[in-house]
């Protein structure tokens, strides 16, 4: 199945992000939107989890949530991945300052690991997708992201991980909840 391990993201971040996508829309026709409600921050993506792996995650993931202190993140600026002049996915930032979220993913690949999960393959980069851009050069979209790039979209409480099932139809993603572990920090 398509999974991933994700942060949720606060309605009231979620519907600010809205209004950051109503501004960028009507600049690029070739892009695929994401509904305020489903943006999350993703943290590992399974393009096929089995669900013997789904099984053995359960437990070393949640000894690994119990022992993480909740802590905070901000959404802010605007950008995207891809050639300058050609992006290929708009995103809002995700701020780090303390290192928290940095250190959690890594320790949460090496628990993945050890269940026999390869890492992506990529360079894990906090951002909250906003939009895929499907074909064709957008450049007054591109013009305009470093005008949002004092976008502030708010605080993001990480105090649980939540895996979800991605199930595609032509009409976009939809993502049920299959577990979530809270952050205790050990207590």
């Amino acid at each position: 199945m398509r999974a991933f391990l994700a942060l949720d993201v606060p309605d009231n971040v979620q519907e600010r992000l809205g209004r950051l996508v109503a501004i960028l829309a009507p600049l690029a026709k070739h892009v695929k939107w994401v509904p305020a409600h489903q943006i999350h921050l993703t943290l590992t993506f399974f393009k096929d989890l089995s669900a013997r792996t789904l099984e053995d995650m359960h437990e070393p993931v949640g000894a690994l949530a119990a022992g993480t202190h909740p802590f905070v993140l901000q959404a802010a600026g605007a950008g995207a991945f891809g050639p300058s002049g050609r992006p290929n996915v708009i995103w809002c930032g995700v701020e780090d300052s303390g290192g928290r979220l940095a250190a959690f993913v890594s320790e949460l690949q090496k628990t993945l690991a050890c269940l026999g999960v390869a890492p992506e393959g990529r360079p894990f980069h906090p951002h909250l997708t906003l939009g895929r851009v499907k074909g064709g050069a957008e450049h007054a979209l591109s013009n305009a992201i470093p005008t949002q790039n004092r976008f502030e979209a708010g605080a993001i409480a990480a105090d649980h991980l939540t895996l979800y099932e991605s199930q595609l139809s032509s009409s976009g993603p939809s993502y049920r909840v299959l577990r979530t572990w809270p952050f205790t920090g050990g207590s």
